[in-house]
């Protein structure tokens, strides 16, 4: 198959690379998803529809009667997977330079030298950015056997921590990371003898997070503005820190709907990337995404899914396909999808963060559970009621895992699961989460409304299941 030129690989439209999936017009020249969505958009109620590239005229179809250009996405398809594994490569190579280099300063300084500790604190950063989260934590528990072996000294100690902190906050052992990270800080004040230390802003942040994430946002407010006040005492607006720090002070805003002030932050920790010439790197990823949530909760979806992808576009430069940060990505593009009606975009979208997360954070990630949810809508509004069904039940799984089986949440998965069952007729199924579901409520007060509703279906399977 040859390959495309670069002026073929672009939307005519967009002028952005084409990506799945694609629609083939009449005339033969291919269009983007999104951009025939919007030529059909502007065409009002014109019943002849223009080619972009040549002006040949056709009748005006619904998007979904437009054939897809299955040859343009197999090499959509060729192409990402040989970035991917190109980025791999490079990856591995990276890893087994840093183990060869710690083999020699092994030989030369010894086991326990400082040389390869720092070492093995690469290796550990290097399988962190690789999202393989588990070896390094290895690496890092190997450290700190090393410095406690050898007494090398605190300096080293609390740094670690707070790196294995950060991990644990990312697979989502909020506990865990919360006991690393505040190890770490007993050891930063004694070391430093004050709070105003960049390295205790750099806790208070990941503390921040866990916070954010549990969905105590005024609690995490206080942190970040401990975190940068700090900072801006230290660095100048430019580093990275300060970046970060005004990035996550706009998510709680954007959580807190005050959407003007995370805008303006965003928007400001944009200008500082682009004043540091970092218009490539993780933070403007940040920024970029920020601005595409508060767009798709103010329901402005084309600006959205512009910035979500110019989000991505960065974080694939950095990270490559196979990545929770692209796994995050794909969430918010299907949710736009969802929302324009593109139900089988949706899914497809959904799947790819789906595999993505399940292979880097595990079966058991918070995160999962987002992603779960709305596979199941997609899959109810597609027709595909036995994966809907499996899908929910996964995540009733994965919330007793997390909440435990009382959880109050479990009552409307339980209902929902049972409700799909006794559209498909399946009394039986439909009875035995009809009957959990009632256990939840009970166990939770639930007012008699609910009890009463619930024990009706409880009720009328059982008289289903006697007529057979």
């Amino acid at each position: 198959m040859s390959n495309l030129t670069e002026v073929e690989t672009k939307d005519p439209i967009s002028l952005e690379p084409f990506e799945r999936p694609t629609r083939l017009l009449p005339c033969g020249h291919t269009l983007n998803h999104t951009s025939l969505a919007s030529l059909i958009l502007s065409n009002g109620d014109d019943p002849m529809l223009a080619c972009p590239v040549c002006r040949k005229r056709s009748t005006t179809k619904p998007i979904e009667e437009y054939p897809r250009n299955y040859v343009l996405e197999q090499q959509i398809d060729c192409s990402s997977q040989n970035k991917q594994n190109a980025h791999e490569q490079k990856m591995k190579a990276k890893i087994q330079s840093t183990k060869d280099n710690k083999k020699q300063l092994s030989k030369t300084h010894g086991e326990n030298s400082i040389q390869v500790v720092q070492c093995t604190r690469q290796l550990a950063n290097i399988y962190t950015d690789m999202a393989e989260y588990d070896k390094a934590i290895q690496c890092y528990q190997e450290v700190i056997s090393k410095v406690t072996t050898s007494n090398l000294g605190s300096a080293i100690v609390a740094p670690v921590y707070c790196a294995v902190g950060n991990i644990y906050e990312r697979k989502g052992q909020y506990k865990k990371a919360l006991q690393y990270l505040n190890d770490a800080l007993k050891i930063q004040l004694k070391q430093y003898k004050s709070t105003d230390h960049v390295a205790v802003a750099a806790a208070y942040n990941t503390i921040a997070i866990i916070h954010c994430k549990q969905e105590r946002h005024t609690v995490a407010l206080q942190w970040y503005t401990k975190a940068l006040n700090i900072c801006k005492k230290n660095l100048e607006d430019t580093h990275p820190h300060v970046i970060n720090t005004y990035n996550n002070i706009a998510t709680v805003y954007y959580v807190q709907k005050k959407y003007t002030e995370a805008i303006t932050l965003y928007n400001r920790a944009i200008a500082c990337c682009e004043a540091n010439k970092g218009t490539a790197n993780s933070c403007i990823a940040a920024s970029y995404n920020g601005i595409a949530n508060v767009y798709a909760a103010q329901q402005n979806v084309s600006d959205a899914l512009h910035y979500y992808k110019l989000s991505m576009k960065i974080s694939l430069t950095i990270h490559g396909e196979n990545h929770p940060d692209i796994a995050n990505s794909y969430h918010n593009i299907a949710s736009i999808h969802l929302i324009n009606g593109n139900n089988n975009m949706a899914k497809e979208y959904y799947c790819k963060a789906l595999h993505i997360k399940l292979d880097r954070l595990g079966s058991n990630h918070p995160d999962l559970t987002c992603t779960y949810e709305s596979l199941a809508d997609v899959y109810e509004k597609t027709g595909e009621k036995m994966r809907a069904i499996k899908t929910r039940i996964a995540l009733t799984d994965l919330k007793k895992t997390l909440l435990g089986n009382k959880n109050p949440t479990l009552s409307t998965s339980y209902i929902k699961i049972a409700e799909a069952y006794k559209v498909e007729e399946d009394y039986n199924s439909a009875l035995k989460y009809y009957n959990l579901a009632y256990s939840v409520q009970v166990n939770q007060n639930k007012p008699l409304h609910c009890l009463n509703k619930t024990l009706e279906n409880i009720n009328t399977c059982n008289k289903k299941l006697n007529t057979k």
